[in-house]
């Protein structure tokens, strides 16, 4: 085994003061009296990078986060020997503060054995940026730095810099993270036990705001999912770790995908599976695309629960993407990795039908060469908590009534909010609308939500029953008959559907009234 002294880190960490803005990765408040000049330079900081970047300014960049892991991860031991690391970091015109701790924090963590390397490839920044990180680093010789002579995104810049890496594993990260004491040696003992698997640590929240660190439980870790828009989601910690008290929660955990922010993987193993996608352009969807390869080609996805690595989680992206380069970039995921389950991403992404993919032939070809699986088998043995929506349900599309349709005035619906009528628009996906086998009235968002009804006979968006919480059918609160009159009627209440030009309401049924009448459209 691996002895305490074998695993220093090449830089050792200064001392600190625990009295310091940040240390231990306590939050920093600015004081609420401040100068005009002090509250431009947060707007300023918040308009350039969607973070607090004075909080950040203030705090060290090596400051101490302490340990505060469970004590099974403290005394755990590593068996020699492990794989060498290259750990690649991709930024463009990141704040100076965040990028040097996100920098520090892996050259004062990694055990200096293991560390082959630092390889930071700048996405065509500023030159005075680039100029500032050079100096900064002049005098580490492990630490490379390559300038893109124009704009990649992080596509094409992690390409690059795995193939300067040398590296038995190489590990992603992006530049606004914050590494924590023992992160690595988790990581590189799963790649050496099984080299198909890519090894995650778990993702702890840096608040944007104030730069709390929050460290998670090892009960608690959550797990990637994604939803029928290709977008990523956060999906709640596997039931067994809250139920089995005699489970060993230092095991790793399996993930259905993974957000693509900080990841490590066998340095052959990434190039024997395909690398990136080169086709995808700049950002957006390529974790996914990466996810289902994995999982569907012969790897693992598995999150280590004694590996954690902190990261800036911003509201929006400081640097913008245009919209067709992420559609035409999960165009391509759906193209190539969905089968027939494209339609579920069309129909709730309508956009994407008018997306060029581009050329897909050499991902095909490659699917073909490592034998992957079908979509449906991930589904059905790695995501079999994800909601499969029906590819032929009873009917579809727009609920209209006179001149409106039923709406939700939102993509990411919450539920307890009133459904609401308004003008149609074609192909808005606000409108869009399946009636199930469950006889669900079922919206399309990116949340699993149904017309549904009150206690107190309020119509509502619901989160549907069927099939969450062991529920077989769908309860008649969220059933309705559509009937061949138009009308809509609630199986619980037995009250009908009622609109006007200005609101939806439920009513006793009246065949009579033209208020109750509806179509799909």
């Amino acid at each position: 085994f691996y002895s305490k002294e074998d695993l220093l880190p090449p830089l050792k960490k200064p001392p600190s003061d625990r009295d310091s803005p940040g240390e231990f990765g306590h939050p920093f408040l600015i004081p609420q009296r401040m100068g005009a000049s002090v509250q431009q330079q947060i707007d300023d900081g918040y308009r350039r990078h969607a973070f607090n970047v004075l909080v950040s300014d203030v705090i060290s960049v090596h400051r101490n986060l302490g340990d505060k892991r469970e004590e099974e991860c403290k005394i755990k031991e590593f068996r020699k020997p492990l794989p060498s690391m290259s750990v690649i970091i991709c930024y463009k015109n990141e704040a100076m503060s965040t990028l040097l701790r996100t920098l520090y924090s892996v050259m004062e963590s990694v055990p200096e054995i293991f560390l082959k390397e630092v390889i930071l490839i700048d996405d065509n920044s500023h030159l005075d940026f680039t100029q500032a990180v050079k100096e900064e680093i002049s005098d580490i010789q492990f630490v490379k730095i390559e300038r893109n002579e124009k704009h990649l995104g992080i596509i094409g810049s992690r390409i690059k810099g795995a193939n300067m890496a040398t590296g038995d594993v190489i590990a992603f990260l992006d530049s606004h993270c914050e590494c924590y004491e023992g992160w690595a040696e988790p990581l590189l003992e799963r790649i050496s036990q099984d080299r198909t698997v890519v090894a995650l640590p778990v993702m702890e929240i840096i608040n944007p705001d104030n730069f709390k660190f929050s460290v998670t439980s090892m009960q608690r870790v959550q797990r990637g999912g994604f939803d029928w828009t290709l977008t990523y989601r956060w999906i709640p910690p596997d039931r067994e770790r809250f139920l089995n008290p005699l489970m060993d929660m230092t095991q790793p955990v399996t993930s259905p995908t993974m957000s693509g922010g900080v990841f490590a993987i066998d340095r052959k193993y990434f190039y024997e599976l395909g690398n990136y996608d080169d086709g995808m352009q700049i950002w957006g969807g390529e974790n996914l695309e990466m996810s289902f390869r994995v999982w569907m080609c012969g790897g693992r996805i598995e999150i280590l629960p004694c590996s954690h690595v902190g990261h800036v989680f911003k509201s929006r992206s400081p640097h913008s993407v245009p919209s067709d380069v992420v559609m035409r970039n999960k165009r391509r995921v759906a193209d190539v990795w969905l089968d027939d389950y494209r339609s579920l991403f069309f129909k709730r992404t309508p956009g994407a039908l008018k997306a060029d993919s581009g050329n897909i032939t050499s991902r095909v070809q490659l699917r073909d060469r490592l034998e992957c699986k079908p979509f449906s088998w991930l589904i059905e043995k790695v995501y079999p908590e994800l909601y499969v929506p029906e590819l032929n349900p009873r009917l579809s599309g727009a609920v209209t009534h006179l001149d409106v349709c039923l709406d939700t005035h939102s993509d990411d619906v919450i539920p307890g909010r009133s459904l609401v009528v308004d003008r149609y628009r074609a192909r808005q996906r606000t409108q869009y609308f399946e009636y199930t086998k469950q006889n669900e009235l079922r919206h399309i968002s990116v949340r699993d939500v149904c017309a549904g009804v009150t206690s107190l006979h309020k119509l509502e968006i619901q989160r549907c029953k069927f099939p969450m919480d062991n529920h077989k059918t769908a309860p008649p609160s969220q059933q309705w008959d559509v009937m061949e009159n138009g009308q809509i009627v609630n199986k619980e209440t037995k009250l009908c559907l009622t609109g006007s030009t200005a609101k939806v309401w439920l009513q006793d049924c009246d065949v009579t009234s033209v208020r109750q009448k509806w179509k799909w459209k």
